[in-house]
Parts: C-alpha cells; structure tokens; sequence
C-alpha cells in the first residue's frame, strides 16, 4: 500500500504525535508498504526520503508548533501529483489546516480518508483564556463534524473512543495504541546510574520520582508539585525528575522554589528521544498526573523499562496500566495520588512485583502489534470503500 500521512507537526518537533508517526512510518516500511509524509517546513527539518514539507506559520513566542498556513489547504500547486494520485489510503493526524489537506486530497482524488484523533483538543481551552468555555463548545462541534467526514477513525484508547461516541461522531471508530520498540528499554543501573545521579545532582540514596513528557498546564503539572510536597514531608530521601520542555518550564522553576522544593526537583528541559528514553530506567516510580492523555504512551515505554507507574485513573492510563498489579491508578486527588506514591516508596518488594508484571505486558505495547492491527484496518477500509 501506499499511504499519506498528513500532519500539523513531524520531526524535528517532538510530541507525541510526532512519536506516533515516525513509529508507525518505520513499522509500515518494514512491512513493505510505502509511506509519504505531508507536514508543516521547520527551520530545523532535515530532508528525509518521502517527506514533503508546505509554507507554515511559526509562533514566535514558541508556545506552539509551524502549522500550514491555510493557503496550501486547496492549492493543488502544492501538491506532488504524481506522489498523491498514487495514494491508496489518506490518513490525517490533524483536523485543522493539514486536516483540511488531507480532506481535499481524499475528495478529489477519490480516495478513503482515515483520521486519527491524537488529542481531546477541546481540553486545551485554558489558552483561550475568558472565551475557553466557547471554545470547548466549538472545537466539540469540530471534532465531530471532522470524524463524520471520514471513513473510519482511529484513537488511541477506549476512553478516547467513548467521548468521540459522546460527541456524536457516528462513523466507525476503532483503537489502534502507538506502540513502542521494547529493545530500546532497560534498567539504568551501576555506573551508568552513578553518573546521571551526579549529572542531575540527585542524592546516591534517593529513590527517584519520574516524570517524562511536555511540561504544560493540560499535564497537570501543579497537582504533580502538590503531591510531591506531601510526598517529600513524608518520605525525605526521593528526588523528583521532570524530563521534557514546554511552555511551563518557567513557570515550573519559580513555583518549585515557592513550594520549597527546589532542591528536590531536577527539570532538565527539553532532551533528544533517545537520551530520555534511557531515563525511564533510572526513575523508581513513573509519577504521570494527566487526566487528558488520550493514550500516556510514556507509561507504557515506563513499564517497558522496569519502573512501575502511579497515575490519574483517567483517559489513557485506564487502557495501560493493571490497577494493584503493575501500577496503581489514582483519584484526581493529591492525597490519594501521593498516598499511593508513598505506597510503593516504602515496599521495595511490591515495586519489584509491579516491576515484573509491567515486564510481562510489554509484547501488547509493541509496535510490531500496533502496525499490524493499523495494516488490518487500512485493508478493512479499502474493501469496504471499493465493494
């Protein structure tokens, strides 16, 4: 098959969309399908074999990504014909401008259109400040208007599937989770955990509360702060390491310093994938506060590495983690999220238990079953289109 993938962002952008695609594209390729990729430029992008790039609009302040401005949506001009007219399968990773692409593209040349919805999109109105609830009201409308204009819509979990139902999306919804490559994972132990300790000035015989993903206000960063606070009282020998960057990273420095935990918390700022994925094996517990994760694809690379995680038993984290047996799921409360944190502090045999079960579970997470089920319904949606 031929398939063209249509997005708001791609590398160098680092999300986790952007995670998803460059894990299903190489999947597919090594299945023998080919894969073409429709994205916004980046002054940092690399040219890369089956990657086009559009004239997009980079904000300034750096609070959101390049996206494509909107006259590249109906510009054929734009577009490599010979590369689109070949496409067997359109599938959109947005629905806004590179959506909108994606749409046209199916339409006028016939095409099945496939829509992945990465992110509860109206669950990130606080940017919108006093016209947020308007905004919610509108993007719920747009979301399911989007998804009916498709022929079949992906999500990365149940719970994801359950709110487009609410929303009023009617056409059919499947699951298919990004995967992860499971080789990429380990325990980080002996010298090498000697170092990064000294690196991130982490006390020897601290056990290590992990945090890896964007730091930004819909990751519930404050509620993670709170919690620590209650947890470090308790339990003085832990360290909280928050990897990744965001629009909160300021914000995060001056509100551990008014909490008074500055120098139990490490931030190091936006890494290179393959260096934070290494640290998923250094932490002792994976501390995920999220209540609007449509998947926490972080979890499972996190139990993919041995360190059980305590999480908001909310969207995502509902699909992935085993409540009481790999890791424990919350209320959206500080007391009972910190509760369960100090839980495993104190039981370094229930953590190796939790540990041993992630371990088990880490063939589900694989992107080899992820591909596989995406090939299954790509093939679904083309016989059912072409019958």
């Amino acid at each position: 098959m031929k398939i063209g993938i249509f997005s708001e962002c791609y590398k160098p952008v680092m999300n986790g969309v952007a995670v998803s695609i460059e894990t299903f594209k190489k999947g597919l390729e090594a299945k023998g399908h080919e894969v073409f990729v429709f994205a916004p430029s980046h002054p940092k992008a690399v040219t890369e074999h089956g990657v086009y790039r559009f004239p997009s609009v980079e904000d300034k302040k750096g609070r959101l990504y390049p996206f494509l401005t909107p006259s590249v949506t109906l510009q054929d001009s734009y577009l490599p014909k010979d590369i689109i007219s070949s496409l067997d399968i359109v599938h959109a990773q947005h629905m806004f401008t590179a959506g909108r692409l994606a749409r046209h593209v199916a339409t006028k040349y016939n095409k099945p259109l496939v829509y992945t919805y990465h992110t509860l999109i109206a669950e990130y109105t606080h940017y919108a400040g006093f016209l947020s609830s308007l905004v919610k009201v509108y993007l719920r409308n747009m979301s399911k208007r989007f998804c009916n204009s498709c022929d079949q819509v992906i999500t990365p979990s149940n719970p994801m599937k359950k709110i487009l139902q609410d929303y009023g999306v009617t056409v059919p919804i499947e699951v298919v989770m990004t995967g992860i490559e499971p080789k990429n994972y380990k325990r980080v132990s002996g010298q090498e955990n000697k170092q990064l300790r000294e690196k991130y000035k982490i006390d020897p015989e601290a056990k290590i509360c992990l945090y890896i993903s964007r730091v930004a206000k819909e990751k519930n960063i404050d509620f993670l702060f709170k919690s620590f606070v209650k947890i470090q009282d308790e339990y003085p020998i832990c360290h909280l390491l928050m990897v990744g960057g965001g629009p909160e990273e300021e914000w995060a420095k001056t509100r551990i310093e008014e909490l008074g935990i500055k120098n139990k918390v490490t931030l190091t700022g936006m890494l290179p994938k393959i260096e934070a994925n290494k640290l998923f094996g250094f932490g002792d517990i994976f501390t995920f506060p999220s209540y609007t994760e449509t998947q926490g694809i972080v979890i499972a690379e996190a139990m993919a590495s041995g360190t059980p995680p305590v999480a908001v038993g909310k969207m995502g984290p509902l699909d992935l983690v085993h409540d009481g047996k790999d890791g424990y799921l919350t209320k959206l409360s500080i007391s009972d999220f910190s509760e369960k944190v100090l839980k495993l502090l104190h039981d370094d045999k229930m953590r190796d238990i939790f540990a041993m079960e992630g371990l088990k579970r880490v063939e589900e997470f694989s992107n080899e079953t992820s591909v596989t089920k995406l090939i299954s319904l790509y093939e679904k949606v083309l016989s059912q289109v072409n019958s």
